[in-house]
């Protein structure tokens, strides 16, 4: 880290900023009940809770458990490189390796009649960098959404019913040629190869790997009655006017069964939780004086793999499980600071340059994912408070 670059927070200011665009966004119903934090060097610069559970008639407080959608990516990337810190894992070997079925690829594309047909036969081997930088074909785009439609509710149920699916059902591309997004499938084939290479279930090896060291108690796919009843409802806002957002009954992410661990988009958390998970990336894979990840694996997960010409124009690669900020145009993240986002509003990001880590949690049906407002607007307030 360069120390020169570095600029300190003005506490005053942030907290200015923030309490007032949060308050904004809760009194006019946008939000319905959001929390966020900010730490820089690991001291706590800001916290606040937002909004009033409409459930309960409860106020959002530490406690209150979220879904926390494709920020689940980011710990099943963490979950693979502790296997490569291990050497169990080589993030560019064939998956075949373990995963046979995996050996011969076809790649396959919607008839007029929007039935998939075999267009080719896949080159490239699909490597485990592939799969957690949405550059392995698996379950991406049209394609994935007609494969998703047809996965049977059988195979749905667990991590290796959806592997041996995604293994006979073939690639939207040649791997590694383009970058398009898998929402859960291409993820879901590395939670699969984790249990493979651990001998454990995928959220055993979280719990005791990530979660347990990182004091994450409420953190998981599973939620207890307990942690049921302290689940933030989901919040739409339809013409101007804040309305409950629509769930499935027992699932944590859409209608995908809380068993089947969807390793990329499946977890609930916490503000405290995952910040504690935010921290520990930035200071190098250690937490609580234990060491979840090495040095070395903390900057693979931050490389920027993607070549610009798969994300032309953005100002982004992909590193592993992560967004990686490569071009200095970003009017608020300084290259080198990497994160993600959740379809249902989550956000975080870690900031080297600056030592900064900043989580922002709401669970929202129509402004969630990359870009949306609430993350966007957040990343502004912080730039604007460092001096």
């Amino acid at each position: 880290m360069n120390v020169k670059m570095m600029k300190r927070l003005n506490t005053e200011k942030l907290h200015a900023l923030l309490t007032a665009r949060n308050s904004d966004d809760a009194a006019a119903g946008r939000v319905g009940g959001s929390c966020l934090c900010v730490h820089q060097d690991g001291e706590l610069c800001y916290e606040g809770f937002f909004g009033t559970d409409p459930a309960f008639g409860a106020p959002i407080t530490e406690t209150t458990i979220f879904r926390m959608a494709s920020m689940t990516k980011p710990v099943t990337a963490v979950a693979a490189l502790i296997l490569h810190d291990e050497g169990k894992l080589d993030l560019n070997a064939p998956i075949s390796r373990w995963l046979p079925d995996f050996a011969e690829q076809n790649i396959v594309d919607p008839d007029e009649n929007g039935n998939l047909k075999v267009v080719g036969q896949a080159k490239t081997p699909i490597t485990a960098v592939h799969l957690l930088t949405h550059t392995s074909g698996i379950g991406t785009g049209v394609v994935g959404n007609l494969q998703q439609r047809a996965m049977p509710a059988n195979a749905a149920v667990s991590l290796q019913g959806i592997t041996a699916y995604y293994a006979r059902a073939g690639l939207a591309f040649e791997p590694f040629t383009r970058n398009d997004y898998s929402a859960t499938a291409a993820f879901n084939v590395m939670g699969r190869l984790v249990e493979i290479l651990s001998g454990q279930t995928y959220d055993d090896f979280l719990r005791e790997r990530i979660f347990a060291p990182c004091g994450m108690c409420d953190t998981t796919f599973t939620p207890t009655d307990a942690q049921w009843q302290r689940m933030i409802p989901m919040h739409d806002y339809r013409d101007g006017i804040a309305c409950p957002g629509k769930t499935t009954p027992g699932c944590v992410f859409e209608d995908c069964p809380c068993c089947s661990c969807q390793a990329g988009a499946g977890l609930i958390s916490t503000l405290h939780d995952y910040s504690r998970f935010a921290g520990m990336l930035l200071h190098g894979g250690a937490i609580n004086g234990q060491r979840i990840l090495s040095q070395e694996a903390i900057d693979l997960m931050r490389h920027p793999y993607v070549t610009p010409d798969m994300m032309p124009g953005s100002g982004y690669s992909r590193g592993l499980g992560v967004r990686v900020v490569t071009n200095s145009a970003d009017p608020a993240l300084p290259v080198g600071t990497y994160g993600w986002s959740g379809a249902y509003g989550t956000h975080f990001w870690v900031d080297p340059v600056n030592r900064i880590t900043a989580v922002y949690l709401k669970n929202s049906r129509y402004d969630g994912g990359a870009g949306c407002v609430t993350g966007v607007n957040f990343e502004k307030d912080v730039a604007a408070a460092l001096v």
